[in-house]
């Protein structure tokens, strides 16, 4: 047995390519048992991101914001005949994206081992219930994760070749995943730096001789783009409000204006059905309340938001309350009277962020005890984040991937000349430290301006911090096996030498 077990070894090793087809074969199985076996979830405002059954079309896609939610679904839904079609498009989309991230991160390792390693993980990660479940959501997750993979796959393509139509493709899909929701601009205007950057970079030794590259040049041209979205995003948000309110199923009749309905909805959400924030509300905020109320304290499932809005509009005093403080920021008293209670609120509502969510079923692919480690909790999902990136960095760091490069003579009298550590491993150490920030700043940026669903709401921001712990463990490796002279170098691989664009 032993021996058969080592000629199959060794009759993979022979030929890359069947290792490959091993690797995506079985990824392309379990995507497919996903899509099979699942049950397709509607929300309860699908209808604003495509017609449900015998409702007209009347105006979900503008580009103008004359519409309830931003085009970015809404166009990808347009085509479609029914949510089953819609689904398996998510779904073809989403096993695309994937497959290309992995391998463009395989690229930039330089052993068999640490690509076949790596990019195993990275497909594992999408056949787990917190991403691949949104396949089958009509909702903007699925389309949020499949175009935030093609982003950054495409953007390490192009910094790894310098080739134009990688950029070209990022910079398309990025104008599209900034229309799927408010809170990927925080991730376009991420990405928007790091062009930024690299021009600067790339520009920099050419400046005293008055020439630009076409680095510097592509990268600027990219970053306007992206930031004519994000201007493009402002300008149609106002119309987007005043379209949403006749889809709104909390609105009354007459309706609130915007930024009072927002801190009526949060008090709702977040306030009373938290009784320590409730009580802090009222005993230290002092807002005022009524019997019919108080009422609501005791229902934290339902939200019944009309209920709440009309019960809101019986109770005077509240309502004057409300109008005092509408335009102020929802926690800026609570921080001042309570940091505390502050605090703790703000980073439990992180952890849930952090943590991974799942709404629509699908059938196991991945044993549970696999899931259960890369989503261990959702309460403490942040601090299983700042652990995991903590570990991973550290492993970056010991192995050398993190470390600042040698100087030439150091690493000709370590290495025989040949650097271990290569500008692809530092590309990914730099790729996981930016997801992990942008994550972050995402998170806090969405609590500050948003309520509702925060466990939905983040589930990029989760797969993200996932996607960055992979890209180190892989660096690691890989510089420790070519430290130990270890694991087989892959000719396709990427050098040093190989022509980057400029980071």
């Amino acid at each position: 047995m032993k021996q058969a077990a080592t000629a199959v070894v060794r009759w993979f090793g022979q030929s890359p390519a069947r290792v490959w087809f091993v690797i995506f074969g079985l990824y392309l199985c379990g995507r497919v048992g996903l899509i099979a076996g699942g049950q397709v979830f509607l929300s309860y405002d699908a209808f604003t991101y495509a017609p449900r059954p015998g409702q007209p079309d009347d105006g979900l896609l503008s580009f103008t914001g004359h519409a309830p939610r931003p085009w970015g679904l809404p166009l990808f839904y347009a085509p479609l005949p029914n949510d089953t079609a819609r689904t398996v498009a998510q779904w073809a989309v989403g096993t695309v994206a994937w497959a290309y991230l992995a391998w463009e991160v395989g690229r930039h390792l330089t052993t068999r081992t640490a690509r076949y390693l790596t990019v195993s993980a990275l497909l594992l990660l999408a056949l787990l219930h917190a991403v691949a479940s949104w396949d089958l959501a009509i909702l903007t997750e699925s389309l949020s994760l499949s175009f935030g993979a093609l982003v950054i796959g495409l953007l390490l393509h192009w910094l790894r070749t310098g080739r134009l139509a990688a950029l070209v493709a990022m910079t398309a899909v990025a104008i599209w995943w900034s229309f799927l929701r408010p809170d990927i601009r925080v991730f376009t205007a991420i990405v928007i730096g790091v062009l930024v950057l690299v021009a600067v970079r790339a520009g920099w030794g050419f400046w005293r001789r008055r020439a630009v590259t076409r680095t510097a040049v592509a990268a600027l041209a990219s970053a306007t783009v992206l930031g004519l979205g994000i201007v493009w995003y402002a300008a149609i948000t106002p119309a987007l409000e005043d379209a949403g309110t006749r889809y709104d199923a909390d609105a009354i009749e007459p309706p609130m204006k915007q930024d009072e309905h927002r801190l009526v909805y949060r008090l709702r959400v977040e306030v009373s059905t938290n009784p320590e924030l409730w009580a802090a509300f009222k005993n230290e905020l002092g807002m005022p309340t009524c019997p019919e109320l108080e009422a609501f304290t005791a229902d934290r499932v339902n939200w019944r938001g009309r209920e709440w809005a009309y019960a809101y509009k019986r109770c005077p005093p509240l309502v004057e309350w409300v109008n005092e403080r509408k335009n102020n920021y929802f926690w800026s008293e609570l921080a001042r009277a309570n940091p505390g209670l502050f605090a703790r609120t703000f980073l439990q509502e992180l952890s849930y962020m952090l943590g991974g969510e799942i709404y629509a079923h699908v059938p196991h692919v991945v044993p549970a005890a696999v899931e259960k480690i890369v989503f261990p909790s959702r309460r403490y999902g942040l601090q299983v984040a700042l652990a995991g990136m903590a570990l991973t960095l550290g492993l970056a760091w010991w192995s050398g991937a993190a470390r600042p490069r040698p100087g030439a003579h150091a690493v000709k009298r370590r290495h025989a000349g040949a650097a271990v550590t290569t500008r692809e491993h530092r590309r990914l150490v730099w790729l996981a430290i930016v997801l992990f920030g942008t994550a972050l700043l995402s998170a806090v940026s969405t609590i500050m301006l948003v309520t509702g669903e925060l466990q939905r709401f983040g589930v990029q921001e989760a797969t993200a911090v996932r996607v960055g712990m992979i890209a180190l463990l892989g660096a690691s490796l890989d510089v420790w096996l070519r430290r130990r002279g270890g694991g087989v170098s892959s000719p396709e691989a990427a050098t040093p030498g190989q022509a980057p664009a400029a980071a």
